[in-house]
């Protein structure tokens, strides 16, 4: 686990630390943690913080946030402490993501042009050889008679999540802005160290 040089006592968790279980035990002594959540395959906590409506309010470097707090479970448990939720969302990201989709849709339209008169068989192959390429198998669906056709619905749900990212802490003193600019930071540190290994 990593923790923010600039954030004393928090720890950064990635997913593979995210349970319910791992978050307590962070919490420990008085720590906190700050836990950025997938936004595709996300859990009732979180989707029912990307659901709450809310305005957002302007940070530093076009960021947009927005806090939220949602009970466990996503649902309105009495007396249960509140989970804490920032949404982010940068709007040059989201221009970005939605130009990386439109070029995967490009892509795998060429893929499938002419499958319909394929045999079952090479379709199949097909769609065995995108189980690696997630961005793409998203946005394949197949018929009811087997044809490929690009997944319109799928990617009008992915263009909900358009240049956001969802942060879940435990601490109750920092603010929304801070957390974003603390993970942001983080994002920095660890893109450097990927950069340095690979020049390596």
């Amino acid at each position: 686990i990593a923790v923010l040089a600039d954030v004393t006592d928090r720890g950064v968790v990635d997913a593979g630390f995210a349970s319910a279980a791992n978050r307590a035990y962070l919490t420990r002594g008085g720590g906190h943690y700050l836990h950025a959540e997938k936004l595709r395959y996300t859990n009732a906590e979180a989707a029912a913080a990307l659901a709450r409506p809310g305005r957002y309010h302007d940070g530093a470097d076009n960021l947009r946030v927005k806090e939220v707090r949602v009970a466990p479970g996503g649902g309105n448990n009495e007396g249960a402490r509140a989970e804490r939720f920032v949404v982010c969302h940068h709007p040059d990201a989201a221009a970005r993501d939605a130009a990386v989709r439109q070029r995967l849709i490009e892509h795998l339209q060429g893929l499938i042009d002419g499958s319909d008169a394929w045999p079952k068989r090479t379709r199949d192959e097909l769609v065995g050889s995108l189980r690696n390429k997630p961005g793409l198998r998203r946005l394949l669906r197949r018929t009811k008679a087997g044809l490929l056709r690009i997944d319109r619905a799928a990617a009008q749900r992915e263009s909900h999540y358009d240049g956001k990212w969802l942060l879940r802490t435990s601490d109750p003193t920092l603010t929304a802005e801070d957390l974003a600019a603390a993970y942001k930071q983080l994002i920095a540190v660890e893109r450097g160290w990927r950069d340095m290994k690979s020049s390596l």
